[in-house]
């Protein structure tokens, strides 16, 4: 063996750690951990709200902005995604499928419009249900594919509920109806 091969071994290792460490998200906030403790799936709650450079520092208010931000940019990507499958699927079952998660997606994006507005004038009543009503056009839209082996959509879904649920729990904190 040349004296190459261990440098080169160890200089991939170390490589490979510091990436490693560096992709590491910091250990979640007390309030993280309170509001990813109240969805279905606190893993993914935590890697979502850690998507946005803002949540190591984020109080409740700012967290509320976080989420509602994080869930409309995931269902308009959902929506655009969903769009590109329709045009690029010919089955016709397929494309029945594909059309009504985008009408579910459509209105999952007004209530979250609409749920934006209602933080923003820091009015909060409409937010649990606003973002009940999008986490149902989620669950909706899964409920499509449920039959068949094909699930183009990955975990889109998955993360549009787990985020609605964030916004669901911080509204009703501001209300009265949790923290």
């Amino acid at each position: 063996m040349s004296p190459n091969h261990p440098l080169l071994l160890t200089t991939v290792l170390l490589l490979l750690l510091i990436t490693s460490a560096a992709a590491k998200p910091p250990p979640p906030t007390p309030l993280v951990q309170r509001i990813c403790k109240t969805t279905a799936d606190y893993p993914l709650c935590v890697e979502a709200l850690y998507a946005d450079d803002r949540t190591p520092e984020a109080d409740r208010y700012v967290m509320a902005f976080i989420s509602v931000g994080l869930a409309y940019t995931n269902a308009t990507g959902t929506r655009s995604y969903i769009s590109g499958l329709a045009k690029d699927h010919t089955s016709r079952v397929d494309r029945m499928r594909l059309d009504r998660c985008g009408s579910d997606y459509d209105a999952a994006i007004s209530r979250l419009e609409i749920a934006y507005n209602d933080l923003n004038s820091e009015t909060y009543f409409g937010l649990a249900s606003l973002s009940g009503e999008a986490a149902r056009n989620a669950t909706d839209c899964q409920a499509v594919f449920s039959k068949s082996t094909w699930r183009p959509l990955g975990n889109r879904n998955q993360v549009l509920l787990v985020l609605c649920q964030v916004i669901a729990y911080i509204g009703k904190s501001f209300t009265g109806g949790g923290d």
